[in-house]
C-alpha cells in the first residue's frame, strides 16, 4: 500500500506520516466547512469583537470598561486574542468581523499538528501521536467552541496550552540538554495561555502541578517548577497588574466563581460521553476502553490528567478532558488492531507491521475514519443555524438607526442555551443598544450573581404570556425583540409554536405596545406607555 521508495522511511515513520496527513486534511475540512456556508462569524464573539474594537480605539492601551452593552464591563479579561486579532486586521488592512469569521476554524485546524507534537513528546512514539492526532481531528468537541467567533481566544488558548504541556512535560520528564530552552518555552506558552483565556489559568495550573508530582517530584524538579510558576506570573503581569490596580480583585473572584460547580460535576468522570460524537459514538468508547487500558497498565497521568479539569473547572473541562481522551482512544484503536483483527496476535505487536498483509487491518482502520469523518459532517450541519443572517442583521441596524440610544431591549430567541444565542450576543454590537438578555460579559461584573442571571435569561426564552415578561418588569425595557425562524415561521417557546402565536396576540392586543418593525426573520414591539 505505501510505497516505501516514496517515504523512504520504516513502517511506523510511513504510517505515522499518512495518519498526521489524513488527520489534517479531514480534520482541516471538518473545521472549516461551516465557516464556508455562512457570511458572518459563527454563533458567539460579539462581546470579544467589541473589546478588540475599544483596544484599538484605545490606541491599544488596556481601557479600564469595555463598552460592550452599555453595562460598564471592567476590561479584565485576559487579553491576548484581542492583541493578535486587532493587530492583523489594522496592518493586513482585514475587515475585523472578517477575521472573527474566519480566523478561529483556521487556528482550529492548526490545533491538529500541534496535539500530534504534544503526543510525541508524552508517548515517545511517532505512531501513538498520529493515532490519537487522527482522533483528536474527527471528535466534534476538539473543535466545536473554538471555530465559532468566540474562538480568536478560545482556539489560541488551546494551542498554548498544548504548547505549555509539550514543553512542561519535557522539562520535568525528559533529561538533555536543553534545559534552558525548555524552561523558557514553559514560561512563555504557559504565560501566552493564561493571557489568552481565564478559565485556561486553573487548567495551566493543575496540569503543570501534575506533571511535576508524577515526572519531577524532587529537589531538581521542585526548583523548576519554582522557575516556572516565578516566570509566569512575571509574564502575565503586564496583563493581571492593570486589572488590580484598576478594579481590584473582585471582577476576576467573580469570574472564576463561574465555573458552573455543582456537586454532579464531581462524578462526570464516571461517565466520559464528551465527544459530541452525533451518530455512532465509537472514539468515545475507544476513550473509554483506553482509560481501562491506563488503569490496568496502573499508568496515572491520562487518568487524572483528564479527571482533574471536571473537578476543577467543570465549565471549560470537556475542552481539556478531551485531551488524554483522545490520547487513551488512540492507545485503545491500536491494541484492537492487534489484538482482534490480524492473525499474528502474540506475534507482532504492532499493526503497521501487519496491514500490507491484513485486509481486516485496513477495513478497520478505513471504518474508523469513515465513522469519524460522517460523525464530524452531520455534527457540522447545525452549526451554520447558529450564524447570524443578513436579515438579523437588517433588523438590528434598524433599531440602530430608528431608536433611541438609551433604549433598552429584550430579545426573545426561544434559545435554550444563553452561550448558544447569537441574537442576544450581536445585538449589543449591531444594535449599539443596552439588551437585558445578553448574558456575555456579566461574570465580569462584581456581586451580580451571574449564576442566577444565567438562569433567568433562560427562563425569559420560555416565556409565552406577558404575565412571564413581566416578571422583568415592563419599567425596565423598551423594546421587545423577537427572532423567527428561517421561512418565515415563528421560533418556538417550550417546543410550541401555538405559544410563540399566543405571546404575539397578547402583544398586540395591548394599546401601550405597537409593532415597529417586522422582516422575514424578526419582529420588534415598542412598549409605548412607561
Amino acid at each position: 500500500m505505501l510505497n516505501k521508495s516514496v517515504f523512504k522511511s520504516s513502517p511506523e515513520d510511513a504510517w505515522s506520516f499518512l495518519l498526521l496527513i489524513v488527520a489534517i486534511i479531514f480534520g482541516g475540512f471538518v473545521r472549516i466547512y461551516p465557516a464556508t456556508v455562512v457570511d458572518f462569524p459563527l454563533n458567539d464573539g460579539g462581546m470579544f469583537y467589541s473589546m478588540t474594537r475599544d483596544l484599538i480605539n484605545n490606541n491599544y492601551l488596556l481601557p479600564k470598561f469595555a463598552s460592550y452593552n452599555a453595562l460598564n464591563i471592567p476590561f479584565a479579561y485576559p487579553p491576548f486574542g484581542f492583541y493578535f486579532t486587532g493587530f492583523i486586521s489594522e496592518f493586513l488592512n482585514i475587515n475585523l468581523i472578517q477575521l472573527f469569521h474566519w480566523l478561529p476554524p483556521i487556528l482550529a485546524v492548526l490545533t491538529i499538528p500541534v496535539f500530534f507534537t504534544l503526543v510525541k513528546t508524552v508517548t515517545s512514539s511517532k505512531i501513538n501521536a498520529a493515532m490519537a492526532a487522527l482522533v483528536f481531528a474527527l471528535v466534534p468537541r476538539t473543535y466545536s467552541w473554538f471555530i465559532f467567533g468566540g474562538g480568536i481566544t478560545r482556539a489560541l488558548y488551546l494551542i498554548f496550552y498544548l504548547l505549555a504541556v509539550t514543553f512542561t512535560f519535557r522539562l520535568f520528564s525528559i533529561k538533555n540538554n536543553n534545559y534552558k530552552v525548555n524552561l523558557f518555552l514553559s514560561i512563555l506558552f504557559n504565560g501566552l495561555a493564561v493571557i489568552t483565556h481565564p478559565e485556561v489559568i486553573i487548567h495551566a495550573i493543575t496540569t503543570g502541578i501534575l506533571i511535576w508530582l508524577i515526572f519531577g517530584k524532587n529537589r531538581a524538579g521542585t526548583k523548576k517548577a519554582m522557575y516556572v510558576g516565578l516566570g509566569v506570573l512575571i509574564l502575565t503581569s503586564i496583563w493581571w497588574f492593570p486589572v488590580i490596580r484598576n478594579h481590584g480583585l473582585k471582577p476576576m473572584l467573580s469570574a472564576f466563581s463561574t465555573g458552573m460547580y455543582s456537586p454532579g460535576a464531581f462524578f462526570r468522570f464516571l461517565v466520559p460521553d464528551i465527544s459530541e460524537e452525533p451518530l455512532l459514538p465509537i472514539f468515545n468508547v475507544m476513550a473509554i476502553l483506553g482509560i481501562g487500558l491506563e488503569l490496568y497498565y496502573r499508568r496515572a497521568f491520562l487518568i487524572l490528567w483528564f479527571i482533574i479539569p471536571l473537578i476543577t473547572v467543570p465549565r471549560s473541562a470537556p475542552a481539556i478532558s478531551i485531551l488524554p481522551l483522545a490520547i487513551a482512544a488512540g492507545n485503545a484503536i491500536q491494541v484492537i488492531m492487534v489484538r482482534l483483527f490480524t492473525q499474528e496476535r502474540g506475534k507482532e505487536s504492532n499493526w503497521f507491521n501487519l496491514i500490507e498483509k491484513d485486509k481486516f487491518l485496513k477495513v478497520f482502520l478505513g471504518y474508523l475514519i469513515m465513522i469519524g469523518l460522517v460523525n464530524s459532517f452531520y455534527f457540522d450541519l447545525r452549526i451554520p443555524t447558529l450564524s447570524l443572517s443578513e436579515k438579523d442583521r437588517e433588523a438590528m441596524m434598524w433599531v440602530e438607526k430608528n431608536t433611541e440610544k438609551e433604549s433598552h431591549f429584550i430579545t426573545l430567541t426561544g434559545s435554550r442555551d444563553p452561550f448558544l444565542d447569537p441574537v442576544s450576543e450581536w445585538f449589543p454590537v449591531l444594535a449599539l443598544r443596552t439588551n437585558f438578555s445578553t448574558i456575555q460579559g456579566r461574570e465580569w461584573l462584581p456581586d451580580k450573581h451571574f449564576m442566577q442571571y444565567r438562569e433567568d435569561v433562560t427562563n425569559l426564552q420560555k416565556c409565552f404570556d406577558l404575565a412571564c415578561l413581566d416578571h422583568w418588569g415592563f419599567s425596565s425595557f423598551d423594546y421587545i425583540y423577537i427572532q423567527k425562524v428561517a421561512g418565515g415561521q415563528l421560533n418556538t417557546i417550550n417546543n410550541s409554536t401555538a405559544s410563540f402565536h399566543f405571546l404575539l396576540n397578547e402583544l398586540s392586543m395591548r394599546e401601550d405596545i405597537n409593532k415597529v418593525f417586522e422582516n422575514e426573520l424578526a419582529i420588534i414591539f415598542k412598549l409605548s406607555a412607561k
